[in-house]
């Protein structure tokens, strides 16, 4: 969380220089409607997540829980309905959550950047203008609205319905079970959410559900919006504390899998179905550049330590007094100056040498 508040901070100082990432759903990253640091609390929480950004076949008896972020305003598709029916009905207590596109972080983000005090006039109008085009977008999108379904047999049989104003912010979260008062937190509701038949709310504004969950074994919960849970929402203490609830209704030390898309596609490269690995930690900044340091610096250490005029090799040691190797050498000299005088004085100093040492 500090992470985050401290990529707010360096964006209010640079006075929005460079927009920041809005993508929505992205599981890895700082998308300020990404869910990053949402996986790090759940982590944190001693659940072994793994993270995907589309919906797969292959997640099925895999994980015992499932939570899908919708990355569309309109209803979940049949085959995305029916895939995670599959994943409930397969071995072991499963669950599902399916948390409903209903914000965008960055409505939020650019206002906080326009009030900035010391901010130049220009600067505070594109910050203000950026605002104003992501709030007619969001508007625009949660104008649709779909019923829910009529049976609490089918998963995601949800609706939601438009409102003329959203709700405005701060607004109190009242938490099931919870003996302390609601918690306040920073979540604009644009829809209502609808539930299916027969599932329980587990959070409540005004009496509004805004997080159920259906009875028996094998759980479904719904969330009416990511708000609380995108990166830029959880700089807010209270979405981080609605956050942390919604993580203490899964169960203990549960497989978890993080999907950023409820559409079925391929694999992708931000998957992780393999769990952490050094190879994706290296694509964290800084750490590229600090292994390419490194690389360096072995180069560097075994560039010193290596000979200066190449490979070492190993002399070959002759024996000196043994005349076959004299032999060899005097006719390699004969060869190399094509002097025979030269080479015969060389000899002959060599048998006075011999005969003077014996």
């Amino acid at each position: 969380m500090a992470r985050l508040a401290v990529v707010v901070l360096v964006a209010l100082v640079a006075g929005c220089d460079r927009d920041p990432d809005t993508r929505y759903g992205t599981v890895r990253g700082e998308s300020l409607n990404g869910v990053s640091a949402f996986v790090q609390m759940l982590r944190d929480a001693g659940h072994r997540t793994t993270t995907r950004r589309w919906l797969a076949e292959r997640i099925v008896g895999r994980h015992n829980v499932a939570i899908v972020f919708a990355d569309a305003f309109a209803a979940p598709e049949e085959e995305t309905r029916r895939l995670l029916e599959r994943f409930l009905a397969a071995d072991g207590d499963q669950t599902v959550v399916f948390v409903a596109r209903d914000s965008d972080a960055a409505i939020d983000y650019w206002k906080t950047v326009a009030a900035a005090p010391g901010l130049s006039a220009d600067k505070a109008a594109t910050a203000r203008e950026r605002h104003r085009s992501a709030v007619a977008e969001l508007r625009a999108e949660t104008q649709p609205t779909f019923s829910a379904g009529k049976t609490d047999r089918l998963p995601l049989a949800y609706g939601l319905a438009a409102r003329e104003e959203p709700v405005p912010v701060p607004i109190e979260v009242e938490v099931s079970g919870a003996a302390a008062a609601p918690i306040t937190a920073r979540w604009e509701l644009r829809r209502r959410l609808e539930p299916p038949r027969g599932m329980q709310p587990l959070w409540k504004h005004a009496g509004e559900p805004l997080l159920v969950a259906s009875r028996g074994r094998d759980r479904t919960l719904l969330l009416a919006s990511a708000a609380p849970l995108l990166n830029g929402g959880l700089v807010d203490p209270g979405n981080r504390r609605l956050a942390a609830a919604l993580i203490a209704e899964l169960p203990k030390d549960a497989r978890v899998v993080v999907v950023g898309s409820a559409r079925i596609r391929a694999a992708s490269t931000d998957d992780d179905e393999a769990g952490p690995s050094p190879w994706r930690l290296l694509a964290v900044q800084p750490h590229p550049w600090i292994f390419a340091q490194a690389v360096a610096a072995i180069a560097l250490f075994c560039w010193w330590k290596a000979p200066i005029f190449g490979r070492p090799r190993r002399e070959q040691n002759g024996r000196p007094l043994d005349f076959g190797h004299h032999v060899d050498a005097l006719g390699s000299l004969l060869r190399k100056s094509r002097d025979e005088a030269f080479a015969r004085g060389r000899l002959e100093a060599w048998r006075r040498g011999d005969r003077e040492t014996s």
